[in-house]
């Protein structure tokens, strides 16, 4: 029997092995009682044995604002507080004339020798595209008001020089502003644009439908205008924005509203808003995160995570997960771990941090909230993390590069994947099985036919329609190996 087969576009038609780590390294902590058990900084270690604690001797208090970024192999090379700008020894960086700051001002005297940076998910931290060694920083300026309250009026990019001053390294470029005067901002969010190299920044404005956006590539970062799209989102609290795993999607929650856009990564445009209204009174905890093939689209509750099925000819949030309100867990915003799980953190000081799988099958979450134990006090701190393994747009107009994803080995022999093409049963041989942590069966519309946290030996298949399916593995490393299976 013989297929005419057509393949979506974010699956890859033979195995890639992945193994890179930018994002293994969350830390926290703060300073409110010095010496004291529990008030200090740890880091959330994300290896093969998942997000481990581990102390920091610094000196840094976290409060919202949180970001980071390491080298392939996990190790930390940048954080920031939103106050100051360390190294991967937590050694401040500072310009040529000795100064540290970013985010100078008003909040940042006030704040930070106290409890931190308040603007939750308020930074991120890019590779420069033309040079290895530079890092730029993105973040968001607090300012409070007693009417008007918390605003961001200013979106900054602060330039790194790694290598410089042997290792220590160098601000090059501090607190440069991207807006114009007088714009407010909400949320920012970041994603790799369909040629592989450069990045799409989106900020959304304050109470408005408007998106302004910016294109970092290696001569620097390029305006690349606003659009004005779908509702305006002028909810009584502030959420979070994000694109999902494959750049193709891209969400905006507040506690009364949730919209949900196409993206396109060669051009920027939004389009299609998908809006999903939720009372006012809602204790929104701001979070919002897609599942794997974009299908679903989570949001957090402060007691509760919401879910909706962006299939549905019409998507509403139903409740997913009930927190219990009495264990002392508060959700907060959400984060995608290199585990395959959602973290959240809490609305408040605690000592624990939520999670749940990142799956599009909404019966198996498997929702914890405790998962982990984190040693020191976080105080609403969560990073926020672009997906750093999204790599060019195959086949798309902008795909002129040439660049695709770098690939390193699989931790041990891959799998033997047999018979193939398979009729009844597709049998998996894994030499490590106890480093499988997630496997998956996609069909050629990015469907999710076959879901299994851990390890399996054997899939059926017997019951599928014939055709193209893509069986998708992960380890607990990170590795991601993926390759092409005929149901016949």
């Amino acid at each position: 029997m013989k297929y005419n087969y057509i393949f979506f576009g974010h699956m890859l038609l033979a195995c890639t092995l992945h193994a890179q780590r930018y994002d293994a390294v969350w830390p926290f902590g703060f300073h409110e009682f010095p010496g004291n058990a529990g008030w200090g900084n740890a880091a959330l270690h994300f290896g093969s044995n998942g997000p481990i604690t581990e102390p920091l001797d610094w000196l840094l208090n976290f409060d919202a604002t949180s970001a980071a970024i390491g080298d392939a192999d996990g190790n930390l090379l940048l954080a920031t507080n939103g106050c100051v700008v360390v190294n991967g020894q937590g050694d401040t960086i500072a310009d040529a004339s000795g100064t540290g700051a970013i985010n100078q001002g008003e909040v940042h005297d006030l704040l930070c020798a106290k409890v931190g940076y308040p603007v939750p998910f308020g930074a991120f931290i890019l590779p420069d595209p033309g040079n290895q060694q530079q890092y730029y920083i993105f973040h968001l300026l607090a300012q409070y008001d007693p009417e008007t309250k918390w605003t961001y009026p200013a979106f900054y990019y602060t330039l790194i020089d790694l290598a410089a001053l042997s290792g220590q390294g160098l601000i090059i470029r501090r607190d440069w502003s991207l807006s114009p005067t007088g714009q407010a901002f909400d949320n920012i969010s970041a994603v790799r644009h369909g040629n592989g190299r450069d990045w799409w920044i989106v900020a959304a404005r304050s109470n408005s439908n408007m998106y302004q956006k910016w294109m970092l590539h290696p001569d620097g970062i390029t305006n690349a205008g606003s659009q004005a799209i779908g509702p305006a989102i002028n909810c009584p609290r502030n959420g979070s924005c994000v694109f999902s795993p494959d750049g193709r999607k891209f969400a905006r929650t507040q506690n009364c509203r949730t919209v949900v856009f196409d993206f396109d990564r060669c051009t920027g445009l939004l389009s299609n808003p998908v809006v999903m209204n939720r009372p006012e009174y809602v204790f929104g905890g701001g979070g919002v995160a897609f599942s794997p093939l974009g299908r679903h689209v989570f949001v957090t509750e402060q007691l509760a995570v919401m879910a909706a099925d962006l299939q549905a000819s019409t998507p509403v949030l139903d409740t997913v997960v009930p927190s219990d309100s009495t264990i002392g867990v508060s959700l907060g915003l959400l984060q995608a771990g290199p585990d395959g799980h959602l973290y959240a953190n809490s609305t408040h000081r605690s000592l624990y941090m939520a999670s749940f799988h990142q799956t599009d099958n909404l019966d198996s979450l498997d929702y914890r909230p405790k998962a982990v134990y984190l040693g020191q006090y976080s105080s609403r701190t969560l990073p926020y993390f672009p997906n750093y393994r999204l790599y060019d747009l195959p086949d798309s107009p902008c795909d002129t590069l040439g660049i695709s994803p770098a690939t390193e080995a699989w931790a041990g022999a891959p799998p033997q994947v047999r018979p193939n093409p398979a009729h009844d049963v597709l049998h998996l041989d894994f030499p490590q099985p106890a480093e499988v942590t997630y496997i998956a069966l996609h069909n050629i519309m990015g469907q999710t036919v076959m879901e299994h946290h851990g390890w399996v030996d054997a899939i059926p298949v017997g019951h599928l329609p014939p055709g193209v399916y893509v069986l998708h593995c992960t380890q607990q490393s990170g590795g991601i190996y993926q390759v092409k299976i005929v149901v016949e």
